[in-house]
């Protein structure tokens, strides 16, 4: 039970972020290529590669290619 429920607390920021910012935010900007980054090495966790494909679509392939 709480898995699912930080996974939709996760999904509910995501949302929040996608929606209200245009551009990455600075104070995020580290966190979002630390989970681009780590999500090609999880592979147990599969809703990472669903996140830095939105992040990706959203922010542009520079941010993609900070993190790499």
């Amino acid at each position: 039970m709480c898995k699912e429920y930080y996974t939709l607390s996760i999904f509910f920021f995501l949302e929040l972020i996608f929606k209200t910012c245009r551009s990455c935010p600075i104070d995020l900007k580290e966190a979002i290529s630390s989970v681009i980054f780590a999500s090609p090495r999880c592979a147990d966790l599969p809703e990472l590669v669903d996140v830095r494909k939105h992040f990706t679509a959203k922010y542009g392939e520079r941010l993609y290619c900070i993190s790499t």
